[in-house]
């Protein structure tokens, strides 16, 4: 019995060294697998870089020139057509948006279209326009079943 005891005591001593081991190369596997996340983050970053740099020419564009392109692009027919041109152009890059932000004409005229949304972007439009007059346009949707005369 004492025999079996000992022979116990020398297979948890191997186990428990085989456990210390186990958890050595995991915390150490762990670390490695936390430094190649932070390589694949910069990699990831110079790839962008270098894609942006490659490929955006329309960026070598002088901007008097997309200025003016910007305000061709926004001389839609409706009020609706240039705030959505408006606000398409400020979101293609942080170079666009600079520059459509700075435009403050292109935000003086808002259009309301009774929905959710109309609330934060008129206080979008009032922000970007800096204190500028706002042109206000409200489009109401009459229903088929009531009878709508005009406004004299």
């Amino acid at each position: 019995m004492l025999g079996q005891a000992a022979a116990n005591e020398e297979k948890l001593a191997e186990l428990l060294h085989k456990l210390h081991i186990q958890e050595k190369i995991r915390e150490h596997s762990s670390k490695e697998l936390a430094d190649l996340d932070v390589e694949i983050a910069q990699t990831k970053l110079e790839y962008a870089r270098s894609n942006n740099r490659g490929s955006s020419l329309v960026l070598c564009i002088p901007i008097e020139l997309t200025t003016s392109n910007f305000q061709v692009a926004v001389g839609g027919d409706t009020n609706e057509f240039r705030e959505k041109m408006a606000c398409t152009l400020s979101h293609v890059c942080h170079s666009w948006r600079s520059i459509a932000l700075s435009l403050l004409h292109l935000w003086t005229s808002f259009t309301s279209n009774d929905r959710p949304s109309d609330s934060d972007r008129f206080s979008a439009h009032r922000k970007m326009s800096c204190d500028r007059l706002l042109d206000l346009y409200f489009e109401f949707d009459v229903g088929a079943d009531e009878s709508y005369d005009g406004v004299s």
